[in-house]
């Protein structure tokens, strides 16, 4: 290779390596240092004020129900930020400081709300599998409770601590098979009313919340419910706060520290360190809301700071799968499978697809498999580098660019995920040094 070629091609790598770099720092370092330390507003996006309520990410909607103002309404929204009343006035009471979570019963996933408040604790539970019609199961809790937690652990729906319909706090853990007959399976340590409750790595997590002697920061855990563990404490004392798992993580948001609400946000990935993410992240200081995960994103829903709101605040940041409109493609072999699932929005990667094919359904139906760009990518650097190798053998300058091709198709086509991005970097890469091995070894 003559000097001149040899300078002008050394120029153009380096050149190609700085603008994948930059890509890369603009993207996942600059774009995106925490996944929640920045939010967004929708103010008055609720139809009506809103406060002691739950939220629930069901059938590809948000949804909260009855709360403060006494009512009997339920709100939905597919975007989380224009919302629609379901029916009118559906909820069979007006119910407050009730508890909410997703539940599968026979293969059949419902949304169920259990306990609460209508002046007093109640223990029924009430169910529905379309918002719009709810079966009530009277005296179906072990006790009345309100202010307690029900989530869904290990295939089990559970309810932990609250208090009763003499306003004293409890200890119990339940769980229940179907919903509706329940089991005591132990006791807290200490009671606990307005606390928070996850299932993550495989153990039950009791966040916060009122105990014997008031506001606590503890953070207890347990693997059969019936062993707990205090294993963290929280930066303050909380209640009346949402917890949710995001991004690999607990999330703890807003709540009382007794005396203000909170605008904090903190998160940890073991329960014992847990750091404040942002600097009073949340765009208002608020309690007694309804938060969840949806489409990739955080929300927090109504809630109570000076008065009831109507605002919706959700995280700019987007992780993990989510089902908004995409160019469509399906190979024919995973076709059928895509119209088996039709009417399962959101990630369906464990949908029994054929050879491990990864699929996300829209809200319409329609499916993108992702792995197929996976093909896409990986035909255009073979090709690529063939014709690079092709112009090489002939004595032509080759721009090795396909690598850098590669790396932008795969990474629009894949979205987030820091595998396929580490995947297809070293694609670039081989393609990279590949190119310039054999121009260096035909150039000798």
């Amino acid at each position: 290779m003559v000097e001149p070629q040899r300078t002008f091609v050394l120029w153009l790598v380096g050149l190609s390596i700085f603008i994948l770099i930059v890509f890369i720092v603009s993207i996942r370092v600059v774009g995106a240092a925490v996944a929640g330390d920045s939010w967004s507003t929708n103010s008055t996006a609720l139809p009506a004020v809103r406060h002691n309520i739950k939220a629930l990410n069901f059938d590809n909607k948000l949804w909260i129900f009855s709360g403060t103002p006494s009512n009997q309404k339920v709100y939905r929204s597919s975007d989380g930020e224009t919302w629609a009343e379901e029916g009118s006035d559906v909820f069979p009471v007006s119910l407050i400081n009730y508890r909410a979570a997703t539940f599968t019963v026979a293969s059949i996933e419902y949304m169920f709300v259990t306990g609460g408040s209508t002046g007093s604790g109640v223990d029924e539970v009430f169910r529905s599998l379309t918002g719009a019609s709810w079966t009530t199961f009277t005296d179906s809790l072990p006790s009345p409770l309100y202010n307690h937690c029900t989530f869904v652990h290990d295939d089990l729906l559970w309810s932990i601590g609250g208090l009763d319909d003499s306003d004293v706090a409890q200890d119990t853990v339940y769980s229940s098979s179907d919903g509706t007959t329940w089991s005591t399976i132990g006791t807290l340590d200490t009671v606990r009313s307005q606390h928070s409750c996850l299932s993550f790595h495989d153990q039950l997590w009791v966040i916060g919340g009122n105990g014997a002697s008031g506001e606590v920061n503890t953070v207890s855990s347990s693997f059969d419910g019936i062993t707990w563990t205090d294993v963290g404490t929280l930066p303050d004392t909380i209640l009346s706060h949402e917890s949710v798992v995001y991004d690999g993580r607990m999330w703890v948001l807003g709540g009382l520290d007794g005396v203000s609400e909170l605008d904090t946000i903190y998160s940890s990935t073991d329960g014992v360190t847990w750091v404040e993410v942002g600097n009073s992240a949340l765009p208002a200081a608020t309690r007694n809301f309804g938060s969840a995960v949806f489409e990739g994103r955080i929300w927090v829903i109504g809630g109570e700071s000076s008065g009831g709101t109507r605002d919706v605040h959700f995280t700019d940041s987007i992780v993990g799968n989510i089902s908004v409109s995409r160019p469509v493609i399906t190979p024919p072999d995973i076709a059928r499978n895509v119209a088996d699932i039709q009417n399962q929005p959101g990630d369906v990667s464990d949908a029994n697809l054929p050879l491990g094919w990864v699929a996300q359904i829209a809200a319409d139906g329609t499916g993108y498999p992702i792995r197929f760009f996976w093909l896409i990518a990986a035909g255009i650097t073979v090709i690529g580098t063939g014709l690079g190798l092709l112009a090489i053998a002939k004595g032509n300058i080759f721009i090795p660019a396909t690598g850098t091709v590669a790396v932008s198709l795969m990474w629009f086509a894949f979205g987030d995920g820091i595998i396929p991005f580490v995947g297809v970097v070293v694609i670039g890469a081989i393609t990279l040094l590949t190119s310039l091995i054999v121009r260096e070894s035909v150039a000798a």
